[in-house]
């Protein structure tokens, strides 16, 4: 199933979007709950993070396109709504085993797949931060840490 939507970019020009399947979710120490939702074909396919905060109100973004570039492995998104926090998004191929996420504050992480597309062979890697921090680094890492590509 399809559902139209308007991208307010685009004034009333609809665009379909497929029906999304939640493939992660979780709960924050403040409260927030949030969820990556994905669906669609090889070459119409759409990843989203969507974070609800404790007063009901919610924010979401992502991508749509390609599951992932021509010869690549990994798509990401980066980007937050007023009041929201920093969203920080990939969806990879399987051959990618964690993600390194370096910050502005000298932190490091190694994110662990929240979900999987098991039949596109898609894994999908998110994390919500304070609006304060920055993303200095996002990179795929191998079975071994080392990092894939140049």
């Amino acid at each position: 199933m399809r559902r139209a939507i308007i991208n307010p970019a685009e004034g009333t020009n609809p665009m379909t979007m497929p029906e999304l399947t939640v493939v992660a979710r979780g709960t924050l120490p403040a409260g927030q709950r949030w969820e990556v939702r994905a669906g669609g074909t090889d070459q119409d396919y759409y990843t989203f993070l969507r974070t609800v905060h404790p007063d009901g109100r919610y924010d979401e973004g992502g991508m749509g396109g390609p599951t992932l570039p021509d010869g690549g492995i990994i798509t990401t998104y980066m980007g937050w709504a007023d009041g929201g926090l920093l969203r920080v998004l990939a969806r990879t191929s399987t051959a990618i085993y964690w993600m390194r996420l370096e910050l502005g504050s000298g932190e490091v992480r190694v994110l662990t797949p929240v979900g999987h597309d098991g039949p596109l062979g898609l894994s999908f890697y998110a994390a919500l931060l304070p609006r304060t921090e920055t993303v200095t680094a996002f990179l795929p890492l191998n079975l071994r840490g080392e990092v894939i590509g140049p």
